[in-house]
């Protein structure tokens, strides 16, 4: 008798041992379980309500009262789990353990901003609502407090998202609150972390096509021949570059070799000093210096 019990307990250990090297337990059939309602469920009949409804459990990681994390034996019943079900009069809630999809608020926002505003930042950000918005109210009542939230999917190209955004509103342009758990401080250019805006590959002035300031920062001349930005000359020669004032506008003067200079005011004369024959060198620059202003000023009015 005692023989051929060990030979049954033997057996049983061998056919454990298969059946754990059969079972797969992967990430991929793992959720997290959140247990919601007043009536306590205790783990043994959490297992039990999933046995029956979803499939055999071949794992169960105790994290909290209310919070396990289940790995199903195959992905249907995965599937089922993610459905959720109700044990008494307590729900059963599952989802992905890498879940990237998270609630994102939009705190005081002006009553008349339209969901569709939010929809579009998102949008522009490169992540996706997976939600309808909703409006937060004040409690006890229907007044909305101007909080709006939803429920947004983040994928491995963007994981935060910038701590403020703007909004247009009848006072003019505001700044506005953004909060998600796992917030962290990113570019609010490219929405990722690691620098600021000024550092950023994608931050570039649109007059000279340069990293780490602004146009309006900008010191670059435009073309003297075309009046176009550096990046945008159709010059086959650029023209020489104008230097500009501590205002960022260009100067009246452009500078020349003092040769070229000499023969060109030799020339400048008006339909008056033709008449008298000659000019002054000195007379004939601050013509050319009128000409050039007024010449400059034209283009910038087309």
């Amino acid at each position: 008798m005692e023989i051929g019990g060990a030979m049954e307990k033997s057996n049983m250990r061998e056919k454990d041992g298969d059946l754990n090297q059969r079972r797969s337990y992967e990430k991929k059939l793992t959720v997290l379980v959140e247990i919601e309602g007043e009536e306590r469920v205790t783990m043994m009949e959490l297992l039990k309500k999933v046995r029956e409804e979803c499939g055999v459990v071949i794992g169960c990681r105790y994290k909290t009262p209310r919070e396990y994390e289940l790995t199903m034996d195959e992905e249907k019943g995965k599937e089922k789990l993610l459905d959720g079900l109700r044990i008494k009069n307590s729900r059963v809630m599952a989802k992905e353990v890498d879940n990237m999809e998270m609630v994102v608020s939009f705190l005081g926002l002006p009553m008349y901003i339209q969901d569709e505003e939010i929809l579009r930042k998102l949008s522009e950000w490169g992540v996706k609502a997976v939600s309808r918005v909703k409006r937060r109210m004040w409690p006890g009542t229907e007044i909305a407090d101007g909080t709006r939230f939803l429920k947004v999917k983040f994928n491995d190209e963007v994981k935060s998202l910038p701590y403020s955004t703007k909004f247009e509103t009848l006072g003019g342009t505001e700044h506005f609150r953004v909060i998600h758990d796992r917030q962290m401080k990113v570019c609010r250019l490219c929405i990722q972390p690691g620098h600021i805006v000024r550092d950023c590959p994608n931050f570039r002035c649109f007059k000279c096509d340069k990293q780490g300031h602004y146009a309006r920062e900008c010191r670059e001349p435009n073309c003297k021949e075309c009046d176009m930005r550096p990046g945008l000359c159709v010059c086959e020669t650029p023209g020489v570059m104008g230097e500009e004032n501590s205002d960022g506008k260009e100067s009246d003067l452009y500078e020349v070799e003092e040769e070229e200079e000499s023969e060109e005011v030799e020339g400048a004369t008006t339909g008056e000093e033709e008449r008298r024959g000659t000019c002054s060198e000195e007379e004939g620059r601050r013509q050319r210096r009128v000409t050039e202003s007024m010449n400059s000023r034209d283009k910038a009015v087309l």
